[in-house]
């Protein structure tokens, strides 16, 4: 359509209005009248006519002309897929920070299991042992013995103290003399976490993945066993020091 501005001013556009709302009713009105001026107001108002035609200005019930209804088909493939993109993205958002959460905690325990060992060490506890300890909410396994006594009585008030959270966690470290060269965890009863990382992804928790019909201590095992292989494969570029020894099958 031509640019109905380009015709006309809009002073001309309401001289239309006005004849068209002052029709002498004494007079009569007639069909021809009020198409006549209905046709001016068309060629001289354009925006009448114009709003809902392609790419005009107006408005339709509030829309912005050119306004397809394909824009909010909320019931269109295309819509319920995007719907269902979005809250598969956030479920693996909230899955890979939750691993990312327990694979920190795991490297404090880590720290701490190693500041404890130094101690230790220090006041000429030499620790001999070369295996798994396993820890149940910041408890130790009391059948481990290590060189000078029980394994909780030695570590546990260490680790403790350098990682108040310890109470909270359950999992297993692997102690190699006076060093802790691996642990597995979890910090919340769903997920677990490694030191070092990477043996646990989000593909464990997918429809399909390793962990989806495991409870917790499943997972658990399953990590340890991923640590192990490991330690014992052809290539060991992380140079994991652990063993089967005293491995945690809960």
């Amino acid at each position: 359509m031509t640019s109905i501005n380009a015709l006309s001013p809009v002073k001309s556009r309401r001289t239309a209005l006005r004849q068209l709302c002052n029709i002498d009713i004494k007079g009569g009105i007639t069909m021809k009248k009020i198409i006549g001026l209905l046709v001016t107001m068309c060629i001289l108002g354009g925006s009448v006519c114009s709003c809902g035609s392609e790419g005009g200005t107006g408005n339709i019930n509030g829309r912005k002309a050119g306004y397809s209804e394909s824009d909010a088909d909320f019931g269109s493939d295309s819509f319920r897929n995007s719907g269902k993109k979005n809250r598969v993205e956030e479920e693996l958002y909230n899955i890979r920070s939750n691993i990312t959460s327990a694979d920190s905690a795991a490297s404090s325990v880590q720290k701490a299991f190693e500041s404890t060992l130094t101690d230790a060490d220090a006041k000429g506890i030499k620790l001999t042992y070369d295996g798994w300890v396993r820890f149940d909410d910041g408890v130790m396994s009391a059948d481990i013995t290590l060189t000078s006594g029980n394994a909780n009585e030695i570590l546990g008030p260490g680790v403790f103290n350098y990682f108040e959270k310890f109470d909270e966690m359950t999992g297993a470290a692997y102690i190699k003399n006076s060093s802790c060269t691996a642990v597995v965890l979890t910090n919340d009863g769903e997920f677990v976490g490694t030191y070092p990382s990477g043996y646990v992804t989000e593909d464990d928790f997918v429809s399909g993945g390793e962990f989806e019909d495991e409870e917790i201590y499943g997972r658990l095992g399953i990590a340890v066993q991923r640590v192990v292989d490991d330690a014992y494969s052809s290539v060991n570029e992380d140079g994991i020091e652990v063993s089967t020894n005293n491995q945690p099958r809960w």
